[in-house]
């Protein structure tokens, strides 16, 4: 099963890192896969969803909204190193961990492709 890994900074400066080995996984202030005590956060606020070795994140017609980029976002692919917005609580994705999902042809392909924004010991470059 393929597994990301995402760091969540909070407004207070709380850092916590996840594992999440979910296809779906919801963010929200309440009754989510990932809590977020926030409150420009929505009870369910957004989605990240992991499809076809690519990982997106999602607006769920939150009330705040999602950001990326600086600029509100419906549904956007989140690459290693990259950060979304929810409220005042940033959202970074690390890595994602698909090898023992995928056959060895797609494990070159996402390797080149993710040769850019990860280093040999799977860290986000920092741009």
């Amino acid at each position: 099963m393929p597994y990301y890994t995402i760091e969540i900074q909070s407004h207070n400066g709380h850092v916590e890192t996840r594992s999440i080995a979910l296809t779906r996984c919801l963010i929200g202030r309440d009754g989510a896969h990932v809590l977020v005590d926030d409150a420009g956060a929505s009870r369910r606020h957004a989605e990240l969803r992991f499809e076809n070795l690519k990982l997106f994140v999602k607006d769920l017609r939150s009330t705040n909204g999602t950001r990326m980029f600086g600029r509100l976002i419906s549904v956007q692919e989140l690459l290693p190193g990259q950060s979304f917005q929810i409220g005042a609580t940033t959202f970074v994705l690390v890595s994602i961990h698909a090898e023992d999902w995928v056959g060895e042809q797609d494990k070159t392909i996402m390797t080149e492709a993710l040769a850019d924004w990860i280093d040999e010991d799977n860290e986000p470059v920092k741009k």
